[in-house]
C-alpha cells in the first residue's frame, strides 16, 4: 500500500487490520521482543511491511525489533476479529493525517494462484536468504542452476555448488 498510494509512514494516523479471530490468537503478540515473537506479530510484520514497503525476512531479524519507525505505527496499529474473513483472507484500512481512508482487501489464494507473481516471489526470496550468507554472484549461480533442476543431467554441478563454504567461489 506504501508505493500504491504514495504513502509515508509518518501520515499515518491509524492502522485496522481486520483478520480471522484465530489469527490473532496465533500471530497477535503486541509487543514483540525478538526476532523470533515478530514473526508472529501481525502489528510488526503490517507496520514493517508499511515502513519498508514489504516485509522481508530481513524484517523480522532482532535488528529490526526495536526499530522506532516501526513501533511508532505499531502504536497506531489495531486488530479487528472478523468471523467472515478465513485463514487466506484479511482487509487493512488506513487512515491517514491528510483524511484519506484506504482500504485494502487481501486475499492471499489469489496472490498464490498467479504462478508468474509465485514464482518471482518465490525467486526474490531466495536471493534475500541466500544472499545474507553468500556474495552476489553466488547468490545468481545457485539461483540459475536450481531454477533450471529439471534440465540438469547431473546433479553433482548443483551440490557442488551448493556445498562450497560461504566465502569460497
Amino acid at each position: 500500500m506504501r508505493g500504491k498510494y504514495r504513502l509515508d509512514p509518518a501520515d499515518v494516523l491509524g492502522v485496522e487490520v481486520r483478520v480471522q479471530p484465530r489469527s490473532i490468537e496465533l500471530s497477535g503478540i503486541r509487543d514483540p521482543r525478538d526476532g523470533i515473537q515478530t514473526k508472529f506479530s501481525i502489528y510488526f510484520a503490517t507496520s514493517a511491511a508499511l515502513v519498508y514497503g514489504r516485509a522481508t525476512l530481513r524484517q523480522f531479524d532482532n535488528s529490526y525489533v526495536d526499530d522506532p519507525e516501526i513501533r511508532a505505527l505499531m502504536d497506531r496499529t489495531t486488530l479487528i476479529p472478523d468471523t467472515s474473513m478465513d485463514w487466506y483472507r484479511s482487509e487493512l484500512r488506513i487512515k491517514t493525517r491528510g483524511g484519506r481512508i484506504l482500504v485494502q482487501p487481501v486475499n492471499l489464494r489469489e496472490l498464490w494462484s498467479d504462478r508468474r507473481r509465485a514464482e518471482s516471489q518465490l525467486s526474490e526470496k531466495f536471493r534475500d536468504l541466500a544472499g545474507m550468507i553468500l556474495p552476489a554472484d553466488r547468490v545468481s549461480r545457485l539461483g540459475w542452476l536450481t531454477g533450471r533442476l529439471e534440465d540438469v543431467e547431473d546433479l553433482r554441478e548443483l551440490t557442488r555448488e551448493w556445498a562450497q563454504p560461504p566465502g569460497q567461489a
